[in-house]
Formats: structure tokens, C-alpha cells, sequence
């Protein structure tokens, strides 16, 4: 849910490059704790950084231990959110070639000066055929004379041609910057780059000597071949400075100089002040990145901003994930599976019958599951609900992703929804799934389900489903089946029909390609032998994945490869075992498989550097300088097995999560059955300290290898804060604590939790903006089960939050009406005692929202609420009398009438009959209003209850515009919408016309409060103008226009004196947000341009502040001072659709609402904000229509008029328990008190 108007988290790359050649590992922390701290920056703009620090691969070459391991792939600039610091040093010299394409390497041999040299090139590189296209791949090994590889290198130089050059010896760094400056989907200032030159001192000086820097490329010795390699290196430098300098902005680019000592016998460069040089450069880089980082994030949230659809945020991200998980699994086959089309017909044939297709694991279940769905929405046979369970969240379990189906058929078909579930069981949620499937059907599909998702033991899915469902189930979980055969017909189960080995081979052959490889005739007719054993789809995809490691000198037989699924996946970790060590692979799998919903790589980063066995894994000889597992272990992994993980965004963060249960299940059954639930409650334990942030900027102990002591080491990870800033809270930590929490603790421990997270209500609600209603379900399951001493509680506030789910989507400050209406319900009946209702009740006593004042509403409008809409016509409109009066005026058009209220009692006053559909209203004085009638005006003395007059002429159908002007007079907009004409409000004589001209059509009108100053739109002109009149001289003023720019007049206001309008605006050329312009009118000169991230959807002109109020389409709303035109404030909101706002009398109070005819949370939501003040205060969502709102004067009092419903409800804000303020007014009468409750009818001419 989270604050409305900060955008969904972005997602950036921040790779830190290094040319510096140092085996110091101190120096390799600068560049690490830039990315930390570019991590904790980001996170206070709403956005996230995965960042990550590694050295060119001729530098990690030269130093074989952990830190050297190879990093991320070069392809990483590609990405469009990708920012690059690089840090390069005057010194980069070629390297010899990772790989040369087979068509050239016989043209390069035959130029090799001497058989010894061709020699040597020889012995480098075989060939390998299983590359795409075949190459000769460079297979050096320590052993190697380096000075011989060095010569050679030298040699290629010579003879190899610049293009040569740069395809196959450039260094890595440099061909990623090159990427990076190519690329087309390249940000502007993307990369970052230190320049850093080096100078030598002469014997004797120090760095603080004023000495003239020389050549910092030319050696202290007369190698030759040195002096050589500095020249190639200068040149090869020079062309990549000239290219940054031309394609980098000069702000993002950071010199600077350091002294260097002459080399001492070893041979290696020390470097004088080496700490102060490091600090200097840190400092000015921490500068340079947060500056790049703070424009890109501007950049991205521009693209990203929040616009209210109607859907919950967090529904509308649990769909796009599974449809886009849909369109991957489809997308990975040519044919639809046959079972798909045996499904249909089975659904076709039996409606009222579930359906439960199993299958053997790896047979593709997800896939089959992807294509039933995306053929019957292809047919429009039902509405579909898909969901792959554990993919997300929201569907961790059987419950919990039936109620968020509920959700979405609650939205998308209407209904009762949540309001009448009696239950959270799965015979209850598809009931009131059943209830909005009333006229439409509704097909739900749940792939992937396994015992353990089941809320209840010895579960039997239905027999017979309720008319208009179908229900499909996916499983390959025996268990399940041997349960379930027992109390379904044979007729309800169907097998996945086995996958051909022709598609077997294409799956395989087509992972291969992904990787640029393919396999020698040998090898795929072992591969091809183990697939006749084991024909499922998982099987090929694992064979691909062992045989991306092989090259065509590989020797593979049948009884080399594995036999089954499991097998296959047992062989892939033995193979990263060996690799990388057993106890660092245990480590990050079984995080990766406990957490919930997988990991980000900045998550897994930091787990493991505060897990000391991994790092001890990693550096067993020795304390390492830098006490973390290096960064490149986690992306050798993920590289690896990324055809069994999904990479997917969940609430901004990128998270990595398996994709096949297979794989969850075999690292289970490898590294955690044996180890028992301690065990598995410690790795809950070290995830749960990593969200509580118990080692954030704190050391930890770390075992010295060498000695038997623990020395206290910094592991540097964040913080995790609740919130990072007032509007962006830590989403992941909500997620995940209280879920490790109770899977980590002892039974002792669990009250204590409990009390923290789960019975405190303000910890509650932070957890519902940060997460969703069905995450909190989850989460509240598992702490009934483990904690059974509040089960009863607890079980009461699950109800509680899902029968309201839907307003707590819109705000979750909600939830303290609900709790007191609830408790106080449940006091009145007796039917239930909670322990946990005192408790409530002092968190919930000053709720920070609006409430509904039923003590002081009619006895009828409570009915309304509980849900027994009335059949009376709904309040259309809601009219304050005067600045100070306690009376409101309500006009109901297909009632045909027109109603004066005393707000202090509740009470109509006043009621006219008869009136031919009353659209709209226009006071005239305290007893007289102008009624828009259909069509016609109709003067009414609300007094007596008669007709005044009755003005001549009808108005437009679809534009019925009039306002008042001064007290005798009326505006209207002629019928044929080419002129305004000014009417007598008595006789209806036609004082004055204003034509635009002919053929031009009008399509607003605005009127200044004194009647002095009219304003309308023109719709045929382009660009459409603004058109100002004189009402008292009765001229044209201005004609304004905007060019390349279109008026949307509908979104306009004009102040009291006339003297400033305001309109939206949008650019004909760009997509960019719709913006308001405000012109001063006496002059006709544009005043000032008022641009947000977002559009506008409505304004209004506060004449007593002078100030103008914006409605953004992210559910804020902004001010502006007009006489400054600089922005009093811009606050958020909830995620609400805004496109109305009424201001108190004094516009120091604010309501909004919107009057979309469709009913939504987002719709059906009434907000108050204090104007003066620049606060958001409350809101309250309705069950139906908001229809019209108005503000009270000198209170906090909102009147709501709603659909279906023949009065008006009453909302109060109360800032304090004891502050129930009322309408600060005297005890007058409205007119006569004798008339007070006539009923007038005015049906007769």
C-alpha cells in the first residue's frame, strides 16, 4: 500500500569499475563502501540500488583468493537503469585475447614472428566447437611463465590491427564503457568517472613538496618493452578520455592527482599518505554518485509515477506478476500442450466438477497451467484468475490466494465482496467468489499446490462447484492425490499427457543458445539417451544447464549423466560444491529457499557477511580486511541456476526466488532434513536479526583462523530502519521480520512478539502501508497456530481486517474505525469475549481518520452502511446557504427534488416535489436559488416553496453551463453553444450577448464571483483559446492561446475578483503529466506554468488565501501562492481517484471525492486536508457512490451525499478524544419557523 504519492520503488544497477592494479585489500574497501553507501542513499529517495564492486579480469588474475573471483557479466551497461562509477587510473594496458573466433585464429597464427612464439600462442588456446560460433578459448593456467605471456601479449599488439585490437585485447573495463556509451537505452549521466593520475616523486621529495609533475607513463627504468607498453597504454587511454570527455558531462567527471614514491626493490608501488588520498577521493565520490544517483531517480520517477486506476496497488502488482510469469512459461514452447485442450473439454462437459491435473515433478505443470489460462481468456469462455501459488506474497498458500481471487472478482464483476465473509476457509472464500461470479463465469486456476499449503489437515476440494465457477487444480504432490481420491470422483483427475522428445530437444538446444552454446553429436546422443528416460521438460532445462560447462573436448556418456529429476538437480550442486565450497553453497540455498519470497542480491550480500561460517569458508587462512563474503560467489550462483530462479519485483525490490519447486524440495532434502528444526531455526534466526538490523553499523565476531579468539569485525551492513523517509517505509522489513520471527523463536519468545507486532494496532497499520491485507492474513495464520493462547484473538482480528480489506487498500488508518466498531459490536452482542479489547480500545481512541458520526445521523442512513441500500434516489448535490448557516440545500435528480436541511438536528426543513430532474443549483440569497431543471431554469423561494419564475429558452443537452452574476442577473451558455447570453433573472429578457464567432463553439464557462469577469473555451480553434470578456463593458479583453498546447477547460476556476484564471494544459507533443497555467487577467499576460510529476485532475482558486489548490492524479494534492507562484506545500494523500474539491468558506479546510459513475475503494473515497496548515487529516471509503461532498463552516464536519440513498451522511474528524466540535452557529430558523418540515409540490406548470 504504502504513502500515495511516492512512486513505486526504481530499480537501479551500480557496478564501481576499477583499473588500479594493488594487492592491497584496504583499497578495495573504498570502492565497497561507496556502494553501501550509496544502497543507504538511495533508499531515502524511494528507490533501490543492487550494487556490487569488482576488478577487470587482468587484474583478478593476478591474485588467485577469494576477492579475485570473476564478477558480474559485462552485459550488465546494457540494462537501461544501470549507473557506472569508474575509476580509472592513467595506466590500462591490452590483454591477451579470453577468446579468438575460430575464422580468425589461423590468420593471427600465421603472423606470429618465429615458431617459438607460435609456440607458445599454441599452447594457449584450443578450440572449442561447442561455442557459437566456434572460437579458440585462451585456457592459461598459474603455471604458466607470465613474462612469456607478457611477450606474447606484446607481440599481438604489434601485430595485430587496431580493430583487432579492440575486438579481442581490449580490457574489460574498457569495453564496458564503450557499451555503455553505445548504448541506446544509455540514461543521461549514467557513469561516473574518476580520473586519477599518477606522478612519481624524486628520491627524496614527499608528496607536500611543490614538485612539476612528469610523464606519469613513462618508467623509472630503460626497458624497452616497457616504454613500449606506457606508450600503447597513453594511446589507448587518450582515445578513451576523448570519449568520455565528449559524451560525459563535466560534472560527473572527477580528477584527481596522487604522489607516488619511487618503486622500492620489490618492485611494488607504495603510495605516501595513502589514508588521506583514499578519504579525499571517497568523500568527492560519495558526492559525485549521490548527485547522479539523485538525477537518475528524478529521471526514472517521472516514467514511474502512480496513477489511481480503481485497482488496489497491491492487487494490481500481484496480477502483472502473474501474467507476466503467464507470458514467460508460454513463450518457452511451440505447442500447446494436448492436455490443455482435454481440459477444456472436460470444463465444457462437466462445469459443476473440479479439476485436478497432476503430474510427476519437472512434467511442466507451471507451463500447462499458463496455457489453459491464456486459451480460455483468448476465448472469453470465463473471466480467469491464474495463479501460480508461491510465486508471490499474496499466494503463499491455498487461502491466501483464494482471497486475493476474491479481491480481484470483487473489483472486476462487483458484489458483496468481502463485507459478508463469515470465515477465512476455502468453502467461504469461494462462496463469495461465487456471489460476484453471479453473472459471469469465473475460471480459477491454481498451479503448483502442495500439502504444506494447506490451512487445514485432510482438506478435500469441493465435489460440486457453485453455478458459473470452474476450479482447476495443479499439483505433483502424491500426498495430495492419494488424500483427494478418496472423496472425488475418478472423472475429476487427469494426467499431464509426457512431452515428445522432439520438444524435449528444442527445450534443451534452446537453453543452450541462450548461453551461446551447443554440444558435439556425441554428447547430445548421450544427451538425448538420458531424455528417453526421463522425458520431462525440467529434465532438459537441468541436462542445459550441466552442459553449458562442457566444450566439444568434453567426454560424455549416458551413465555419466543423471537418470532422473532429482538426480539431475543433486549433480548441478555437487558441481557448484566443488567449485566454490559445500558450506557456502549450503548457506545461500537455504536462505534463498526459507525466506520469504526469495532474496534481492543486496539482501544476500549482506546475510552473508553476517554469517561467519560462510566467510570463513571464504577466507580459512586468514581474518580477511574487508569481513564479508565476496560479492561475485552470489552472482556465480545466480548465473548458474538462473534457468531455475525468477528474477521478480516485488514492491520495488528485485528479488530472486525459485522458479521450480523441484529445486526447493532437492535443496531441502540436501542440506536441511538432516539437520533438524534447531537448525532451521537458527537460519530463520539470522534472517530475522538481518531485518531487525542487529549488526547494522555494529561489529560482529569473527573466528581468527589463526588463533583460537573472536575479534570483533565490521561486516558493514545497512541499517533497517521502519521508515527510510516520512513517505517511503521499508517494505521488505515489514514483509519478512514477524515471518522468520515466528518460525525462529521458542515458545516463551512468542507472547513477547505478539505483544510487539501483532496485538500493538499502530505496529499493525505499518505493517498494512507497507505490505497488503492478505500478507498480514498470512502472517496472522502462522502466529495463530504457533501462539494458541490468542488463537481466538487473533482469529477475530483476521475477520476484522478481511472483511475490510478493500477500504483498507485505499487507507490503512482505517483500520481504528473498524477495530472500535467491531469491539463495540461485539460488547453488545456478548458473543465473544476478547482478551485483547481493552488494549484496542485505548490504541483506537483517537482514530487518525474520518468518522461516521452515527449518533448524530438519521436513523435511516445507518441502514445504508450496514449494507440495506435504500431504494430512494441518491443526493446529487450539496449547497451551502450562506459563509456561516447551518443549512444545506440538496437537490436529487431522478427524485425530482429539492431539500433544505438543518445540519445541527439532521433534519429536512424544507422538501419541493415535483421538479422535472434538478441538475444543478445556484444560490441567488439566503431563500432564493437558481435550479438547472433539465434543461430550463427555474427561480424557487425555498421559504415559501414556490416558483419565482420560469427564465425562457433551453440550455445544451451535454453542456447545460450557467453561473450567476450579479444579483439580477444569470449567464448561460446559448443552446447552440456559439454564444453567452446574460439574462435577467426575473423577466429572462436578454440583457447582453457575447459571440465568439461563427462557426465556433464554446465548451466552458466561467464567471468571477462579481460578476465582472467571464471566461470560456473555444473547441474549434487550434491551438484552442482562452476567450475573456468584460461583463460590465461588454467587450472581448483577451484572446489567449498556447502554442503546441491544447486547454483542458474542463479543469479550470477563476477567482472571486477576476483578476487570475487557471486552466490545465497538456503538451500536443509529449507525453509529459497535464499542467496548469494561470493568466493575470487585467493584463492577459501568462502568470506562471505549475508542472508536477503528475497530472492534474482537478483545481481550484482559494480567493481568501490567495493560493491555488491541485488534485494530482497520484492522490496528492499541491498549493501555490499567486502571488509568489512558489508552492506553499505538496502533501499525499491515500490512493484514492480525486477529481472533486470543495474549500470551507475561509479555504482553510479542504474535501475531495470523486464522481466517477464507477463504484471502487478508490472511487468511493472522501478525503480531508487542512489548507492552512498543508496536512492531510482523514479518510473514509464507502460501500457505494460518493455523489457530492460538502465542508462545514468553523468545523471538521463533512456532508456526504451517496448513491441509493435519500439523505445525507455526516463525517467528523476528532483531532482528540474529547473533541466532538460542532457547527459553531446560533439557533436561528430558516425563514418561516411555521413552515419548518412542509413539503411543497411543484410538478404543476
Amino acid at each position: 500500500m504504502g504513502s500515495s504519492c511516492s512512486s513505486t520503488n526504481s530499480r537501479f544497477e551500480l557496478t564501481i569499475k576499477s583499473s588500479l592494479k594493488s594487492t592491497s585489500s584496504k583499497r578495495c574497501l573504498g570502492g565497497d563502501m561507496q556502494c553501501r553507501r550509496s544502497r543507504a542513499f538511495s533508499m531515502t529517495s524511494s528507490s533501490e540500488v543492487e550494487v556490487q564492486v569488482s576488478k577487470p579480469p587482468e587484474v583478478q588474475n593476478e591474485q588467485p583468493t577469494p576477492d579475485s573471483t570473476p564478477g558480474p557479466s559485462d552485459g550488465l551497461m546494457e540494462e537501461t537503469n544501470s549507473l557506472i562509477p569508474v575509476i580509472l587510473s592513467n595506466k590500462l594496458g591490452w590483454t591477451l585475447p579470453l577468446s579468438i573466433p575460430a575464422a580468425q585464429f589461423d590468420d593471427i597464427y600465421s603472423r606470429l614472428p618465429g615458431e617459438d612464439m607460435k609456440k607458445v600462442f599454441h599452447e594457449c588456446y584450443f578450440l572449442d566447437e561447442n561455442s557459437l560460433p566456434p572460437a579458440y578459448i585462451s585456457v592459461q593456467t598459474p603455471t604458466m611463465d607470465r613474462k612469456l605471456l607478457q611477450e606474447l601479449c606484446d607481440v599481438l599488439c604489434d601485430i595485430m590491427t587496431d580493430e583487432e585490437k579492440e575486438l579481442y585485447m581490449a580490457p574489460c573495463l574498457h569495453e564496458e564503457i564503450i557499451k555503455a556509451l553505445n548504448s541506446r537505452n544509455r540514461m543521461s549521466d549514467n557513469i561516473v568517472v574518476v580520473l586519477r593520475d599518477f606522478h612519481h616523486l624524486p628520491e627524496g621529495a614527499t608528496s607536500k613538496d611543490n614538485i612539476e609533475s612528469s610523464d606519469p607513463l613513462l618508467s623509472t627504468d630503460n626497458n624497452i618493452n616497457e616504454v613500449e607498453r606506457n606508450h600503447r597504454s597513453a594511446k589507448l587511454l587518450s582515445g578513451l578520455k576523448s570519449r568520455i570527455e565528449q559524451e560525459v558531462h563535466v560534472d560527473y567527471i572527477l580528477k584527481c592527482t596522487a604522489s607516488v614514491e619511487a618503486k622500492d626493490s620489490v618492485g611494488l608501488a607504495t603510495m605516501e599518505c595513502e589514508n588521506d588520498f583514499q578519504c579525499s577521493l571517497s568523500e568527492r565520490l560519495e558526492m559525485k554518485l549521490q548527485t547522479a544517483l539523485k538525477t537518475v531517480f528524478d529521471d526514472k520517477r517521472q516514467q514511474d509515477i502512480f496513477t489511481a486506476a480503481g485497482m488496489p496497488t497491491a492487487l494490481s502488482h500481484e496480477l502483472c506478476l502473474h501474467a507476466h510469469k503467464r507470458y514467460q512459461l508460454c513463450s518457452r514452447v511451440d505447442q500447446v500442450s494436448p492436455t490443455v485442450s482435454m481440459a477444456i473439454s472436460h470444463i465444457q462437459s462437466l462445469p459443476r466438477s473440479p479439476l485436478i491435473l497432476h503430474g510427476c515433478l519437472g512434467c511442466g505443470l507451471d507451463t500447462v497451467a499458463a496455457q489453459l489460462a491464456s486459451e480460455m481468456a483468448v476465448s472469453r469462455s470465463a473471466v480467469v484468475a491464474l495463479r501460480f501459488l508461491g510465486l508471490t506474497p499474496d499466494g503463499q498458500n491455498l487461502s491466501a490466494a483464494m482471497f486475493s481471487i476474491l479481491e480481484q472478482t470483487s473489483i472486476a464483476l462487483g458484489g458483496p465482496g468481502m463485507k459478508q465473509l463469515k470465515s477465512l476457509s476455502f468453502d467461504a472464500l469461494l462462496s463469495s467468489i461465487a456471489r460476484c461470479a453471479a453473472d459471469h463465469p469465473v475460471a480459477i486456476i491454481l498451479s503448483g499446490l502442495q500439502l504444506t499449503m494447506l490451512d487445514e489437515q485432510g482438506w478435500q476440494p469441493p465435489k460440486n462447484l457453485p453455478e458459473n465457477l470452474h476450479l482447476v487444480m495443479l499439483t505433483s504432490d502424491n500426498s495430495l492425490l492419494d488424500t483427494w481420491s478418496n472423496g472425488l470422483d475418478s472423472k475429476c483427475f487427469m494426467e499431464l499427457q509426457s512431452v515428445g522428445l522432439a520438444e524435449l530437444k528444442t527445450i534443451f538446444h534452446r537453453e543452450l543458445q541462450v548461453s551461446r552454446r551447443c554440444v558435439t553429436p556425441q554428447q547430445e546422443a548421450a544427451v538425448v539417451a538420458a531424455m528417453e528416460k526421463c522425458p520431462r521438460p525440467f529434465f532438459a532445462v537441468a541436462l542445459a544447464t550441466m552442459a553449458k560447462g562442457w566444450t566439444s573436448r568434453t567426454c560424455i556418456t549416458e551413465n555419466e549423466l543423471p537418470s532422473s529429476v532429482e538426480d539431475a538437480v543433486q549433480q548441478v550442486l555437487l558441481e557448484l560444491e566443488s567449485s566454490i565450497g559445500k558450506e557456502c553453497v549450503a548457506r545461500i540455498l537455504t536462505y534463498l529457499t526459507i525466506a520469504r519470497c526469495g532474496l534481492s542480491d543486496s539482501e544476500m550480500d549482506d546475510l552473508l557477511a553476517i554469517d561467519d561460517s560462510v566467510v570463513l569458508s571464504m577466507y580459512p587462512q586468514e581474518v580477511p580486511a574487508v569481513c564479508r563474503c565476496p560479492q561475485a560467489v552470489w552472482f556465480h550462483l545466480k548465473t548458474t541456476l538462473a534457468p531455475w530462479l525468477d528474477d521478480i519485483c516485488l514492491q520495488g525490490h528485485s528479488v530472486s526466488r525459485w522458479s521450480q519447486q523441484t529445486v526447493a524440495t532437492a535443496v531441502i532434502l540436501r542440506y536441511l532434513d538432516h539437520t533438524g528444526p534447531p537448525a532451521l531455526a537458527a537460519l530463520h534466526a539470522t534472517l530475522a536479526d538481518f531485518f531487525q538490523g542487529r549488526w547494522a553499523n555494529k561489529p560482529k565476531l569473527f573466528p581468527d583462523p589463526n588463533a583460537e579468539v573472536e575479534v570483533l569485525h565490521h561486516r558493514y551492513v545497512l541499517p533497517q530502519p521502519d521508515e527510510y523517509t516520512a513517505n517511503h517505509s521499508n517494505n521488505r522489513k515489514f514483509l519478512c521480520l514477524l515471518y522468520h520471527l515466528l518460525h525462529s523463536q521458542k515458545q516463551e519468545q512468542l507472547d513477547t512478539i505478539a505483544e510487539h507486532h501483532i496485538l500493538n494496532v499502530d505496529r499493525l497499520v505499518k505493517k498494512l502501508e507497507a505490505t497488503s491485507t492478505g500478507q498480514v492474513l498470512q502472517d496472522l495464520h502462522i502466529a495463530a497456530v504457533k501462539i494458541p493462547s490468542l488463537a481466538e484473538d487473533i482469529k477475530w482480528l483476521m475477520m476484522v481486517l478481511a472483511q475490510n480489506a478493500k477500504e483498507l487498500s485505499v487507507s490503512v488508518k482505517q483500520l481504528y474505525n473498524y477495530l472500535n466498531k467491531e469491539i463495540e459490536k461485539n460488547e453488545g452482542t456478548g458473543t465473544q469475549k476478547l482478551n485483547i479489547a481493552e488494549k484496542i480500545k485505548a490504541a483506537c481512541a483517537c482514530p487518525p481518520s474520518l468518522v461516521l458520526s452515527l449518533q448524530d445521523s438519521p436513523a435511516s442512513l445507518i441502514n445504508t452502511l450496514e449494507g440495506n441500500y435504500s431504494a430512494e434516489c441518491g443526493i446529487d448535490g450539496l449547497y451551502l446557504l450562506a459563509a456561516d448557516s447551518p443549512f444545506l440545500v440538496s437537490i436529487s435528480e431522478l427524485a425530482g427534488e429539492v431539500v433544505v436541511w438543518d445540519t445541527r438536528h439532521h433534519e429536512p426543513i424544507r422538501i419541493l416535489r415535483g421538479l422535472d430532474k434538478p441538475r444543478d443549483l445556484a444560490l441567488v440569497d439566503a431563500h432564493h436559488v437558481l435550479v438547472l431543471c433539465n434543461r430550463e431554469l427555474r427561480l424557487l423561494n425555498l421559504n415559501t416553496g414556490a416558483q419565482v419564475t420560469r427564465l425562457p429558452g433551453l440550455l445544451n443537452l451535454n453542456m447545460p453551463f450557467f453561473c450567476m452574476g450579479d444579483a439580477s442577473t444569470v449567464i448561460v451558455l446559448s443552446r447552440n453553444r456559439m454564444s453567452v447570453n446574460v439574462l435577467d433573472l426575473f423577466t429572462g429578457q436578454i440583457r447582453a450577448t457575447f459571440k465568439a464567432g461563427e462557426d465556433r463553439f464554446l465548451n466552458s464557462l466561467l464567471v468571477s464571483a462579481d460578476g465582472g469577469t467571464l471566461v470560456c473555451g473555444d473547441e474549434t480553434q487550434k491551438p484552442s483559446p482562452l476567450l475573456v470578456w468584460d461583463l460590465r463593458e461588454c467587450k472581448l479583453r483577451h484572446d489567449l492561446r498556447l502554442p503546441q498546447h491544447e486547454f483542458a477547460t474542463n479543469i479550470a476556476d477563476i477567482t472571486d475578483d477576476g483578476a487570475y484564471a487557471a486552466c490545465a494544459c497538456k503538451e500536443l507533443s509529449s507525453p509529459s503529466p497535464t499542467f496548469v497555467v494561470v493568466y493575470e487577467l487585467s493584463s492577459g499576460q501568462l502568470f506562471k506554468r505549475f508542472k508536477m510529476a503528475a497530472s492534474v485532475t482537478c483545481i481550484k482558486m482559494a480567493s481568501p488565501t490567495l493560493s491555488l489548490i491541485m488534485l494530482l492524479d497520484d492522490s496528492s494534492l499541491a498549493s501555490f501562492s499567486l502571488t509568489s507562484g512558489n508552492c506553499n506545500f505538496h502533501v499525499c494523500g491515500v490512493k484514492a481517484i480525486y477529481n472533486q474539491v470543495k474549500l470551507s468558506p475561509d479555504a482553510a479546510m479542504a474535501v475531495t471525492y470523486s464522481s466517477k459513475t464507477c463504484i471502487t475503494p478508490t472511487t468511493s473515497t472522501v478525503a480531508l486536508w487542512n489548507i492552512m496548515e498543508g496536512k492531510f487529516l482523514g479518510s473514509y471509503t464507502f460501500d457505494t457512490g460518493v455523489l457530492c461532498c460538502q465542508l462545514m463552516p468553523h468545523s471538521n464536519s463533512v456532508m456526504v451525499g451517496l448513491a441509493s440513498h435519500q439523505g445525507y451522511v455526516a463525517l467528523t474528524f476528532q483531532s482528540s478524544p474529547q473533541n466532538t466540535e460542532k457547527i459553531n452557529v446560533t439557533e436561528d430558523a430558516f425563514g418561516d419557523p411555521f413552515m419548518k418540515g412542509k413539503v411543497f409540490d411543484l410538478s404543476s406548470p
